[in-house]
């Protein structure tokens, strides 16, 4: 049964169209069940004992004429709880469409209420209060299975109208065609009731000893079946609503109904006979009821709007108190951004002058401080010319190291003024043939006591770069392999491969490798891992590689791989 509901539409199974859908299907099948355990539904009128009539009282022959007419008592008052319903639908269905302003509910509205103004003249004129010439036993089967036919099809072509305009069900729209529709449904029912009440030769509608009784009641059956299973599904899938469900549920007591009368009913007022009415009573009820419930809901949604729309102006006031406050605190920022400008104005004036006098700082320690060095170096040269010979022992060993000591400060003073020239332009970004950088580096660096054997991977690229860089950072570290080395025959291996927007590089060698304990400082400046008197050097070298490495937005670290060092650095390809 859920899953019925769900067929229809309903993701979350609403709690009155599943009530509703239950309730039909439990009062259309349960008069079935009674009648098969021998509950008489029928209401059959008791003969007139004219042959006692003269020893009768008056009241008794008035209470006889009362019994004989049980029968139409019952029939009238099922089929004007019928019409009522009809009626209460439509003025609930324009009460919707004032609401709404929907014509889906005031013209399946009107077709209800023209079948039951059918229903009310087939009464009416059962019970002689409209004056009609057929007599009752073929006046009222005719009459009702005419006003079942016309209920199936003016239902149908209800919904068809509808579909047909879709415009119509939009709000604000459709009035006109609500007009229309009703007048024709009007002047069809006229017409049908005319030919009722006047005729007076009417069709015969019943077969009590036929397997199908009432044959006529099949043409409805077959309507509402189709109805059911093509047209109002479509409808639904086109106009979801909760009434629009009930129209669909309402098949369910409309299929019963007919049954109960073709294959049932045998004579007026028997038990299949009140049964088919009672459930057209159903039929009617559960539009009805589809049409609260979605007044209901509409009701429902237009609070929640309502609750929504407060909620909205509230939260509008709230943001645009936050707004004022933010406005406000908008134009303190803005004075503290002003502020702060002028601050960092003043602080890159200053970091400008920081680097100016660092540039003629490192100009002087490259040329004046450097002169009185190169005086020194020459004196002493002299002096060992002069003497020549007789510089002995520990005099001419002091002379040596005067001269190394002057050499090496020397050097830490080219490499102060590198490390200061660190992230200045330091060329134009050309292509560069990385294996001819290194074979450059190589031709210069091998000599007669030196076996420099480098092996270039055939993967390292050629690409966008500053040669005059990623030379210097290839030069420094492989002069500090060699320098470091302990061994005469000295291997250098160096690779490359793309990873993402870098080029990473490996450059290893076979020396005495590094203690990991020392990875993270020896990129520090005048950081060496053995003492200056054994090793020549500044301390300056990897520091300079690090910093020239840096400045091209890379990464430079240390890993071991047996004996030797392997240096790995990220080289930002430059787009």
């Amino acid at each position: 049964m859920e899953e019925a509901v769900r067929i229809m539409g309903y993701g979350k199974i609403d709690v009155g169209v599943r009530f509703l859908l239950w309730v039909t299907v439990a009062i259309s099948i349960f008069p079935f069940f009674l009648l098969q355990v021998g509950i008489d539904f029928s209401s059959h009128s008791k003969a007139f004992p004219y042959d006692v009539v003269n020893e009768m009282g008056e009241n008794e022959i008035l209470d006889s004429h009362f019994h004989k007419l049980s029968g139409a008592f019952v029939h009238t008052l099922l089929e004007s709880a019928a019409f009522v319903v009809a009626f209460l639908t439509v003025a609930f269905s324009f009460t919707h469409f004032a609401i709404t302003r929907s014509s889906v509910t005031p013209i399946i509205g009107m077709a209800l209420f023209m079948s039951g103004c059918m229903d009310a003249f087939h009464t009416l004129a059962a019970d002689r209060l409209i004056e009609a010439t057929a007599p009752n036993t073929d006046l009222i089967p005719f009459t009702w299975a005419i006003c079942r036919a016309f209920n199936s099809a003016i239902m149908v072509v209800g919904v068809w109208i509808i579909m047909a305009h879709p415009k119509s069900t939009r709000k604000g729209t459709g009035l006109g065609l609500v007009l229309v529709t009703s007048l024709a449904f009007g002047v069809a029912a006229w017409i049908i009731i005319h030919y009722c009440a006047t005729e007076a030769q009417l069709p015969q509608t019943m077969f009590p000893n036929s397997r199908i009784t009432r044959p006529w009641d099949l043409i409805s059956l077959i309507l509402f079946l189709a109805a059911g299973l093509l047209v109002f599904p479509l409808f639904h899938k086109r106009n979801p609503s909760l009434f629009s469900a009930a129209i669909w549920i309402s098949v369910i007591p409309q299929v019963a109904t007919q049954i109960h009368m073709a294959f049932g009913s045998t004579e007026l007022f028997d038990a299949h006979f009140n049964v088919a009415h009672f459930l057209k009573i159903i039929a009617y009820l559960v539009p009805c009821t589809g049409l609260l419930l979605d007044y209901v809901q509409t009701h429902k949604h237009e609070f929640k709007l309502r609750k929504i729309e407060e909620m909205a102006k509230i939260k509008a006031e709230i943001m645009n108190k936050k707004l004022s406050d933010a406005h406000t605190e908008a134009l303190i920022i803005a004075r503290h951004a002003e502020a702060a400008k002028k601050r960092t104005e003043v602080l890159a004036s200053e970091l400008e002058r920081s680097n100016q006098e660092l540039e003629q700082f490192a100009y002087v320690a490259s040329h004046d401080l450097k002169s009185p060095l190169r005086g020194i170096n020459n004196l002493a040269r002299g002096i060992e010319e002069d003497l020549g010979s007789a510089l002995k022992g520990e005099t001419k060993e002091n002379m040596s190291l005067l001269r190394r000591g002057v050499t090496q400060l020397a050097s830490l003073l080219d490499d102060l003024l590198s490390y200061s020239k660190v992230g200045q332009k330091m060329g134009d970004i050309v292509l560069v043939n990385s294996k001819e950088v290194i074979n450059d580096i190589v031709r210069l660096a091998n000599s007669k006591d030196l076996d420099l054997k480098v092996k270039i991977h055939p993967d390292l690229p050629t690409f966008p770069t500053t040669k005059s860089t990623l030379e210097l950072v290839f030069r420094n570290l492989i002069n500090n392999a060699i320098k470091h080395h302990d061994r005469n025959v000295i291997n250098i291996d160096i690779s490359a491969e793309r990873n993402n927007g870098y080029y990473r590089f490996s450059v290893k060698d076979d020396g005495p490798g590094i203690d990991p304990k020392y990875y993270e400082h020896i990129f520090e400046m005048f950081k060496t891992v053995k003492p200056r008197d054994e090793v020549e050097g500044s301390g300056i070298g990897l520091a300079i590689v690090k910093k020239l490495i840096a400045h091209q937005g890379g990464r430079i670290w240390v890993e071991p791989h047996g004996r030797g060092t392997n240096f790995i650095f990220d080289w930002k390809i430059e787009q």
